[in-house]
């Protein structure tokens, strides 16, 4: 079986650049470079979509990219909190059953773990309460 291969951020800005020189398509850079036309097209379709973000990937990350990526992740993160909290408004004053049957309607939405960090519950107790319930 072939190892998959992995290109540089470079290497698909080349290829995109070469593929829009006049009398070049894309066929043709895709046969030179030895890549897929169809993986080709893609690289084409993302550096269209952002320019400025195409290519981003998970690899060799400047610490700008790293950082960005870590705060986009806690900002999800807050909003899903905010959300959570929105929703089970009251429900901190309710007895434990009330919220255990807020993260039975809510386990689609989010993981019952998560639920019971943000409302402060031992994950422990809502297991035992879904045992006898």
């Amino acid at each position: 079986m072939r190892e998959r291969r992995k290109f540089t951020r470079e290497f698909k800005r080349e290829a995109v650049r070469l593929s829009r020189q006049p009398g070049r398509g894309i066929g043709e850079v895709a046969k030179s470079l030895d890549v897929g036309e169809c993986l080709r097209r893609r690289w084409q379709d993302e550096f269209a979509a952002d320019v400025g973000s195409a290519f981003a990937g998970t690899g060799k990350q400047t610490g700008l990219e790293a950082e960005n990526r870590k705060l986009r992740a806690e900002v999800d993160r807050l909003r899903m909190e905010r959300e959570i909290l929105k929703k089970s408004d009251g429900l901190l004053r309710e007895g434990a059953a009330m919220k255990y049957s807020f993260f039975e309607d809510h386990r689609a939405t989010w993981s019952i773990t998560f639920e019971c960090e943000v409302l402060a519950v031992s994950r422990s107790e809502y297991d035992a309460w879904r045992r006898i319930r």
